[in-house]
């Protein structure tokens, strides 16, 4: 078992200071009404589970070896990683098609 208490501390506190952007944002949309706050409140909430997803492969990959996993669970960040990779490109590519469809036409 892995000793990352110092991974933890610091994914908890991007976690929870994550959650009160999130909270700020929803708040700032509902007094601002902006189209701009609401697509960024979306950046928000992907970063949010993004980070809920990395607390939980940390959580994980700290259990010890078992009956079932000989080696432990250390490839669980790995899979994960590769989970928010696919995440992100597929928020880089929503963003990047919503932007090429709000142009104007000649």
């Amino acid at each position: 078992m892995k000793n990352d208490n110092g991974m933890m501390v610091a994914v908890r506190v991007s976690l929870i200071c994550n959650v009160i952007l999130f909270v700020i944002k929803i708040i700032t949309l509902l007094i601002v009404n902006s189209l701009a706050v609401a697509a960024d409140l979306g950046i928000s909430a992907v970063a949010l589970c993004v980070s809920g997803i990395l607390y939980y492969a940390i959580k994980m990959s700290n259990k010890p070896a078992d009956l079932f996993h000989n080696y432990g669970y250390g490839k669980v960040e790995n899979v994960t990683e590769a989970i928010e990779v696919v995440v992100l490109i597929g928020l880089a590519l929503a963003v990047c098609s919503g932007h090429s469809q709000s142009r104007p036409s000649q």
